[in-house]
């Protein structure tokens, strides 16, 4: 942490205090508030710390539960034919706009210059 003269982001107050910069939210402290902002954040590290580890628990708790294999087997089944199937689709390709070499015509494109995807999935082509 750096310091320099700022408003606390806690007290707001204006005065000529020397604030400290935490880099990691980016606001300034008074030395006063600066002790409660490391508190605040070791609370939620620790928080972050004990959700993580409560995760990685109830995941090792499913792998050693025999009745939770079948449900990880068909999830990695579904993933492996997505896969696949995107990979189909990728190499496959549909022409969208253009395929006809360049030119002025209504199904050729000049100098395309971006490309946009709305949500109903309307492709647009800027040219």
């Amino acid at each position: 942490m750096t310091h320099s003269k700022s408003v606390c982001f806690i007290c707001n107050d204006e005065t000529n205090k020397i604030t400290y910069l935490c880099k990691g939210c980016s606001s300034e402290y008074c030395y006063e508030h600066l002790g409660e902002h490391r508190h605040e954040l070791n609370q939620d590290f620790e928080i972050l710390t004990n959700n993580y580890n409560q995760f990685q628990q109830r995941i090792n708790e499913q792998k050693q539960n025999p009745q939770n294999s079948s449900l990880i087997k068909k999830i990695n089944q579904w993933e492996n034919e997505s896969i696949e199937k995107i990979q189909q689709i990728a190499k496959e390709g549909v022409i969208v706009a253009g395929g006809n070499g360049s030119g002025d015509g209504l199904h050729q494109l000049s100098s395309p210059q971006g490309v946009a995807v709305d949500s109903c999935g309307h492709i647009y082509v800027v040219d």
